[in-house]
């Protein structure tokens, strides 16, 4: 019954990394569709290397606007609704069992908002470092061909191919930062409460790592971590702690 439990309460943690990593691609898809513009060049263009430094800088020039003008609306939109959405399921496994036999509120709601707010202040940091990695990987494609005189169209293939890996990059940040949220909410709620530790519950699927497996089931303090860190701390990590609550009822 309880794995059961566990295993439709990370399906609803899944729908919500698979959502936020939608939202995020749907963002990142436009944000490349408006640097191409900037980059300004036609099928036939010919790199110069006289040409570069100006390209390359006013595409750094419009891209900082529109990442700008997308975090000050669209993207903060997505992130903190993925926020909202992890709280809610995470606040859902609390309702009936820590909050019912410990009668606390493990996380005031002053300390919660601080959370989320610095969860999605380094969602941000994240992704734009993403795309400025991205820009600087452009900028490096230009200047290898700038002497070749070969045209902007011959170089399609490889632009793709960076700004796939910039949309793969940001959905590793969609399934590991919900995992993150997760866990930072889990500690924070039992080591609020007074619970001295937990006992590892794994995502019980194919994807799931040998080492994580492992600790299925195993009581762990949280002065004590195990060598990669609590659940949802190692990246894509998808398990969960399970508050040792009898610790505290046979103190």
């Amino acid at each position: 019954m309880l794995r059961a439990k566990r295993r439709k309460r990370n399906l609803s943690l899944r729908k919500i990394e698979q959502r936020y990593n939608g939202f995020l691609q749907r963002w990142q898809i436009e944000l490349n569709k408006e640097l191409r513009e900037a980059l300004n060049l036609t099928k036939n263009s010919v790199l110069r290397q006289d040409d570069i430094s100006e390209v390359i800088s006013v595409a750094i020039q419009k891209l900082m606007v529109i990442v700008d003008k997308h975090l000050n609306n669209f993207l903060r939109i997505g992130i903190d609704a993925a926020a909202e959405a992890t709280q809610l399921v995470n606040g859902r496994f609390y309702k009936d069992g820590l909050y019912k036999k410990l009668q606390i509120n493990a996380l005031p709601r002053e300390i919660s908002r601080s959370m989320v707010n610095n969860w999605t202040t380094g969602n941000v940091s994240l992704i734009t470092n993403a795309n400025e990695k991205q820009l600087k990987s452009i900028e490096r494609l230009f200047r290898s061909n700038a002497y070749s005189g070969i045209r902007a169209r011959d170089m399609e293939a490889e632009l793709n191919k960076i700004f796939k890996g910039t949309r793969k990059n940001i959905k590793l940040i969609a399934r590991d930062q919900v995992g993150k949220l997760n866990g930072e909410l889990h500690r924070q709620k039992q080591v609020n409460a007074g619970i001295p530790g937990y006992y590892w519950r794994g995502s019980l699927d194919e994807s799931e790592r040998a080492t994580h497996v492992d600790r299925e089931g195993k009581y762990y303090s949280w002065d004590a971590p195990p060598p990669d860190g609590h659940p949802g701390q190692p990246i894509q990590c998808r398990c969960s702690p399970e508050p040792a609550i009898d610790k505290v009822l046979n103190a």
